[in-house]
């Protein structure tokens, strides 16, 4: 452990931390928590190298949200809410397993290819699985365009193992060369990412459930940016593509909700406003909730990437230091960091 940081270093999520997010005195915004009464954070989170074991298992890809939802019903018909306690922790968990499961991950990317690679199995499995319906709406995807989807799994690809590799050079110099080329090429994808996004949540046919593997194909893509750039300690720089980044998902899905995503969901041929109509409305409203949970959790990931910066900063740790801590850590899945312990 690095000796600037043994005061502010948890590991693991602490009680006072779950209690407080159960009784709702803490809030979860990405990849920090803050005092519900006055936005101070109180929590900087950060996944570690086990996260990776965790995630082996194999999800089911139709939406972190529903898997986190369901996480949590399953644990409650299991242990029937036995003790107090144990509620508490099956429903303070799955934030936290909502974000882990999600591309945009928790902190900064430092727990290695495993898990990215796992991530992008997932996006992969989503693209393929709205493919039938955009199918439907335009005839035809023309094979020019799936071969620049499969392009583009291969090079986040590419860049996933250019940036592991980067951690097993004795030449820091080098990996610096490489993790700056992640950054430069990372751009180009990211691009292409939001402009597939924008294609789909503009077109009334396709809508959010065809953008979401490309938001979160965005979000990956981000995330390995950012990542490198904090692996050559260039802090400022990386502060500049949050920030740009923030903006950009905010453009796309800043404004989306609830209201916006019924049209889809809902049944064709009845009568608005009769009973049959509003029932399925409500139908409807319930299943698109976690929906709506997952859209607000990718954009408030992609504006905390960085937010740990300034604590570093104050105590003098560089920020590939901080990752290689979490990168060598061995028996919890998450770090914390506290800016008082």
């Amino acid at each position: 452990m690095i000796d600037a940081l043994l005061p502010h270093v948890i590991r693991g999520i602490p009680d006072e931390a779950r209690m407080g997010l159960a009784t709702n005195s803490l809030k979860l915004f990405g990849s920090v928590i803050r005092d519900a009464s006055n936005g101070q954070i109180v929590y900087h989170l950060q996944e570690a190298a086990p996260l990776a074991q965790s995630l082996a298992s194999n999800f089911s890809p139709v939406g972190v949200a529903n898997i986190a939802v369901n996480a949590v019903q399953n644990e409650v018909n299991r242990r029937a809410i036995e003790r107090v306690a144990s509620a508490v922790d099956a429903l303070t968990e799955v934030a936290h397993v909502n974000l882990a499961l999600s591309a945009a991950g928790i902190g900064v990317s430092a727990a290695g290819f495993a898990i990215i690679a796992k991530r992008l199995d997932r996006i992969e499995a989503s693209m393929a699985s709205v493919e039938d319906k955009i199918d439907q709406v335009i005839s035809k995807i023309e094979e020019a365009t799936r071969r620049e989807t499969q392009d583009l799994f291969s090079n986040i690809r590419g860049l996933a193992t250019l940036y592991e590799d980067s951690w097993s050079l004795s030449d820091i110099g080098r990996a610096e060369r490489d993790c700056q080329r992640i950054w430069q090429d990372g751009a180009a994808l990211q691009d292409m990412t939001e402009r597939r996004a924008e294609h789909a949540l503009s077109n009334a046919a396709l809508g959010y459930d065809a953008a979401r593997p490309h938001l979160e194909a965005f979000a990956l893509v981000t995330g390995l940016r950012i990542a490198a750039l904090l692996a050559c300690n260039e802090n400022e720089t990386a502060r500049r593509v949050e920030q740009d980044t923030y903006q950009r998902i905010d453009r796309l899905t800043g404004s989306l909700g609830l209201a916006d995503l019924l049209p889809l969901a809902m049944q064709e041929g009845s009568q608005p406003g009769s009973q049959e109509w509003l029932l399925d409305r409500a139908r409807a409203g319930r299943e698109l909730r976690p929906v709506v949970s997952e859209i607000r959790l990718r954009e408030q990931a992609l504006a905390t990437r960085t937010a740990a910066l300034p604590l570093l900063e104050d105590v003098g740790v560089r920020p590939r230091e901080w990752l290689e801590q979490a990168r060598a850590e061995e028996g919890v899945e998450l770090l914390c960091l506290a800016p008082k312990k």
